[in-house]
């Protein structure tokens, strides 16, 4: 199940937010852990559950990188995190997480979402009831980077 949840989440993000916000998006290497460290300065979240899974959606953003994103899709140059830039992070967390449910939907899974939580501040720490290792992917942009990290547990 690993890797079917690595393979439809970067998808999910290469197809969506590159394509929704025209800017070069690559993924780096999968990485799995335990901790739940905040990796950028503002944090979408999303709560995931179904009738045999549970877990989480977290989307880490460097400020440059949401910032150049939005410039793309909007045209706007974004230099603060004003209420206009969470808005959108949790617009784009949801947008993520809607995919992924829709990849993993057309393999069985079936899977609700919460709605998304915006989160500020570096190095914030999380916790939660799941304590299933996550599942961290980083991409980058040319102006920062961003981890989408999940602890989605399915079973058949």
């Amino acid at each position: 199940m690993e890797t079917v949840i690595i393979d439809a989440l970067g998808a999910s993000v290469l197809e969506s937010l590159s394509v929704m916000t025209m800017t070069s998006v690559v993924k780096g290497v999968p990485r799995k852990g335990a901790d739940l460290k905040i990796r950028g300065e503002v944090v979408g979240i999303i709560g995931l559950s179904g009738p045999n899974s549970n877990g989480v959606l977290i989307i880490s953003f460097e400020q440059n990188s949401i910032f150049e994103m939005l410039e793309n899709m909007l045209g706007e140059r974004y230099s603060t995190l004003s209420a206009e830039v969470l808005d959108a992070i949790g617009e784009m967390t949801n947008i993520v997480c809607g995919d992924l449910k829709r990849r993993l939907s057309e393999l069985g899974y079936q899977i609700s979402m919460a709605s998304p939580t915006v989160v500020r501040g570096a190095d914030a720490q999380l916790s939660q009831e799941n304590r299933s290792e996550f599942i961290s992917i980083p991409f980058s942009t040319s102006s920062g980077r961003f981890v989408v990290e999940t602890n989605l547990c399915c079973t058949s």
